[in-house]
């Protein structure tokens, strides 16, 4: 979402780059995530803060993102609700597998299955799909 300043800025006719906009904006990222992998680096830094009980918590997290590793790749990340979108690696579909999502306050406790791989690269734009809608709030907004 805009907000109010950044509105004010398009109705009179300011330039807005796309790196002011926060929300709902979703930054593509690549990045492997493994706390769960005993001796990897994100396993150290994670088991404290991460709030599993056990081996009950796992089977419940295998449960839900069908993988057996419980190794994940994030695909990107926004500062809205959820902040993280991952893909487990050993996804049965790896052609296109599905996307899940859990944010900072319960990270890893919730997560939402987000769709498929391609639904997830649908949520993202080009510059000039950027553009072109920018072009269409501005017309909006002259029309108010």
């Amino acid at each position: 979402m805009l907000a109010d300043e950044e509105y004010q800025a398009i109705k009179a006719g300011e330039p807005l780059e796309e790196k002011t906009i926060k929300y709902p904006r979703i930054n593509y990222s690549v990045e492997t995530f493994t706390p769960f992998t005993i001796g990897t680096t994100d396993y150290e830094e994670w088991q404290g803060d991460l709030d599993f009980d056990g081996q009950n918590d796992r089977e419940r997290l295998r449960q839900i993102v069908s993988s057996e590793s419980l190794e994940f790749c994030y695909v990107g990340y926004t500062e809205a609700f959820p902040n993280y979108y991952f893909v487990a690696l050993d996804d049965p579909h790896p052609e296109n597998p599905t996307v899940y999502s859990t944010d900072h306050e319960v990270f890893f406790q919730e997560i939402d299955e987000s769709g498929t791989f391609l639904d997830f690269l649908h949520l993202l734009v080009s510059e000039q799909e950027f553009e072109q809608t920018l072009l269409k709030v501005k017309q909006a907004l002259k029309n108010e």
